[in-house]
């Protein structure tokens, strides 16, 4: 564990949000085994799609959408039910809007089955600090939904997902969440702690807001030398958390 501010105080800290993706769990195998269900039951139900748009097919669709539509960002969910509605279009086939909404359910509810692949002792980190009296959000950019883990749901009192980050407005929301459900006052977002994987998303915009920062060295950027100035605390793994609060 590394302190990088003198500033750090998290005597004050009421509230923590957390990133998701690389930072309760490995994200590329979630999404691969997602994305290995979507297309196990296109092929099976929509077999004209399987043939037409193969899976190697459809991150260059995706990208593309991307592309197209730069006001959908990080919202994976727009993005995907775009490219499966773009596909059921193109292969002719009826109310591709209501397909693209069933197709994207299956692919979801995968999603988050994380359970397999969470970090070491992520539970029970989550439970030390809710019984220490601190309110836990997320504040993610994936789609991924706590509401339907049922092993984490508990411990999180609100849920921000395709974020936007690292725009300011997600941490403006997170912040008023946050004095929403906190039990006493909160008055600066200094008083707020934002835990994630990335210099960029995650530690760089949360200290601009003015949130306590933590950067945990589990997603891809964690090889690189330099040590962000605007991480209050750097961690090697996510369990490390309770030595700081």
């Amino acid at each position: 564990m590394t302190t990088s501010s003198i500033k750090a105080n998290t005597k004050i800290i009421k509230v923590i949000t957390l990133d998701l993706d690389n930072t309760l769990w490995v994200t590329m195998p979630v999404i691969a085994r997602a994305n290995e269900t979507l297309h196990k039951y296109i092929s099976e139900k929509y077999p004209t799609i399987a043939k037409r748009f193969p899976p190697s097919t459809w991150r260059p669709l995706q990208d593309k959408i991307m592309e197209t539509h730069p006001e959908f960002k990080t919202d994976f969910t727009k993005i995907r039910k775009s490219a499966i509605e773009y596909c059921a279009t193109q292969c002719n086939l009826e109310n591709p809007s209501a397909i693209s909404n069933e197709v994207f359910d299956i692919f979801i509810n995968e999603r988050c089955n994380t359970k397999d692949f969470l970090f070491p002792n992520v539970i029970k980190t989550l439970q030390v600090l809710k019984d220490r009296g601190i309110i836990i959000g997320s504040l993610s950019n994936g789609n991924a939904d706590i509401t339907k883990m049922d092993y984490l749901n508990d411990f999180f009192s609100f849920n921000i997902g395709s974020a936007g980050k690292p725009d300011q407005e997600p941490f403006q929301h997170a912040y008023n969440l946050a004095k929403e459900h906190c039990k006493v006052e909160i008055n600066s977002p200094n008083e707020i702690l934002h835990v994630g994987d990335s210099i960029y998303s995650d530690v760089i915009p949360g200290k601009q807001f003015g949130f306590q920062t933590v950067w945990v060295r589990t997603g891809e950027d964690g090889g690189t030398e330099e040590m962000p100035k605007e991480a209050d605390f750097i961690l090697d793994a996510f369990d490390e958390l309770v030595n700081i609060l």
